[in-house]
């Protein structure tokens, strides 16, 4: 017999309280429920118990409901040691992710000097952040069928190859399809570890676990990118590149801190078996995937070919074809999703919502303000002021620290800016649908980040290529272009102390200062998104809930509702 204990929040202070234990009565009914009839003889007491539910006014649709909000309630959180190796695990993933777009970034003027490529610099992050967008909703409902340690250690196992193939690289197009697998990993971490610590942490605790390991990630992230590319070169060896190698060790220690500890699951959550994995094929939008997807890369294929290859320019029959195909994909992809309804891969019923469409709109606004911001300005401190890749990382603390102390800040307040689009759209939709918008705002962050560098990189090498017969017309735009963006590469495509060097050097200033006006443009819209995600008092409606709440009968507590 299944051990039952029913827990109220009190939202004031955020302690747990066992409630008043249930009649035998109701014991009899709830255990009834708990447990499948023969088939073709129901029992009494199911059907009186469920009668005498639904006449206390609480809304048991099935008994597969009030199984679930029974399997809900008995979740206990984890504690002690087994607690501490679990947040371990679970940030040093986190950690992981930072850490590898935090290298990428930093490390990518002297990758694109050793593999002679500047224009992929848009694919570095494009292809990575692509597949993990693309990925995203449907990564995170694996969560939901089978167990969770199962699911995040096989997407670890994932983002590790990807990195092993990104340290074996020996192209650019062997990089990029390293990042992409990467990517195929990270889709399911960072929703992972966010669904594995909301089960296993108590509500209030969750922020602050994941704030100071994210924010250790992004300052120590560039450090040790940069010292790794500049005092070890980003390879080892001839074939290994150490800001990708050394992904391996830390994912090892991350993982062997999850097999050996427990994460509470569901107590209805099945193993592995082809009738689960009929049953999971059925929930997913693959239909909306499959038209999403190529959608999205003959988009940034097109702005790739346009913006950088000299035998495909913008009116060229290929870029023309891909920018058609990508708008006829986005419409189809529109109609399916409108057709399939709720179970959508983006349900047009939450997304309608005004606090989940602002919410959206403001972190994929936010996030395309960090990638380009990320990724171009070790190119100017390394390109243009000719520092060292260790330097570069330490001239980005400023930006990092400010965030942090901000966050700091704000946490004072009363929330940190990703809990306040958290806060906004649970405060609108309930806890039923937060999962669904949480999975958005990761999506649409991702999809900003495979979109941003892309178009940033190719207004950057336009604007090079147009300035370049003006400000060093002596120098080759198919070697600048091929040359990479490290100090010691931009500076050896023309004699040192020349004029047209430094007419050079400003033109890779220019360049950059084009990508930095979208920037700026998008720090404008994401302020008008934040406009439209609502003013409400979040403690002020949860103490209103919490009063309203105790006023219900106790069948509704019972019940698990």
């Amino acid at each position: 017999m299944l051990k039952r204990q029913s827990v109220c929040i009190n939202e004031n202070d955020g302690d747990a309280q066992t409630a008043n234990s249930p009649t035998a009565s109701e014991k009899s009914g709830i255990e009834t429920l708990l447990h499948e009839p023969s088939e073709g003889n129901p029992t009494p007491s199911a059907s009186a118990s469920l009668s005498q539910i639904r006449n206390a006014n609480t809304v048991v649709p099935s008994t597969e409901d009030s199984l679930r909000n029974e399997q809900e309630s008995i979740t206990q959180y984890v504690t002690g040691y087994k607690l501490a190796g679990l947040v371990t695990g679970m940030t040093v993933a986190i950690f992981l992710i930072y850490l590898d777009n935090s290298i990428i970034s930093t490390a990518t003027p002297i990758i694109t000097t050793d593999l002679h490529e500047t224009a992929d610099i848009g694919w570095y992050a494009g292809a990575y952040t692509l597949v993990s967008g693309t990925l995203q909703p449907l990564a995170g409902k694996l969560y939901i069928f089978f167990r969770k340690k199962f699911v995040f250690l096989t997407f670890l196992f994932v983002f590790e190859i990807g990195s092993l193939i990104c340290a074996l690289a020996k192209s650019s197009p062997m990089l990029i399809a390293g990042r992409a697998v990467a990517g195929a990993g990270s889709s399911g971490l960072m929703n992972g570890a966010w669904t594995i610590i909301g089960t296993s942490v108590p509500l209030a605790q969750q922020p602050w676990i994941t704030m100071g390991v994210g924010q250790m990630a992004l300052i120590v992230g560039p450090l040790i990118g940069g010292a790794l590319t500049q005092y070890v070169s980003w390879r080892w060896s001839k074939e290994y590149h150490p800001g990708f190698y050394i992904n391996l060790p830390i994912g090892g220690c991350a993982a062997i801190l999850i097999v050996f500890n427990t994460i509470p699951d569901t107590k209805g959550q099945n193993t592995f078996s082809l009738g689960l994995v009929r049953r999971m094929l059925s929930s997913l939008d693959l239909g909306g995937f499959a038209l999403l997807a190529p959608a999205m890369t003959m988009f940034l294929a097109a702005l790739q070919f346009g913006g950088s290859d000299p035998n495909h320019p913008w009116n060229s029959s290929l870029v023309i074809g891909l920018f058609c195909g990508a708008g006829a994909s986005t419409v189809m992809f529109v109609v399916w999703e409108r057709r399939v309804g709720d179970t959508a891969m983006i349900p047009g019923s939450v997304i309608r919502r005004r606090e989940v469409w602002s919410s959206c709109g403001h972190i994929f606004s936010m996030a395309f303000i960090v990638f380009i911001a990320n990724y171009f300005l070790p190119v100017y401190f390394q390109a243009v002021k000719g520092v060292g890749a260790t330097r570069s990382g330490l001239y980005m603390l400023p930006g990092i620290l400010s965030q942090l102390v901000f966050i700091i800040l704000s946490g004072a307040a009363g929330c940190w800016p990703r809990r306040c689009i958290d806060n906004a759209i649970q405060c609108a939709l309930g806890s039923d649908l937060v999962a669904i918008s949480m999975s958005l705002l990761i999506f649409f962050q991702n999809l900003a980040g495979s979109i941003a560098v892309v178009i940033a990189t190719t207004i950057f090498t336009q604007s090079l290529l147009k300035d370049l017969p003006v400000l060093a017309p002596s120098a080759s735009p198919e070697a600048v272009v091929s040359a990479g963006t490290g100090a010691d590469a931009v500076r050896r495509l023309l004699p040192a102390g020349s004029p047209e060097l430094e007419g050079l050097l400003q033109a890779y200033s220019y360049a950059i200062d084009k990508t930095f006006y979208v920037v700026a443009g998008f720090a404008v819209v994401s302020i008008g998104f934040a406009l439209f995600m609502g003013w409400d008092e979040v403690r002020r409606k949860k103490r209103a809930e919490s009063a309203s709440g105790s006023q219900a009968k106790p069948e509704e507590e019972v019940a698990g509702v």
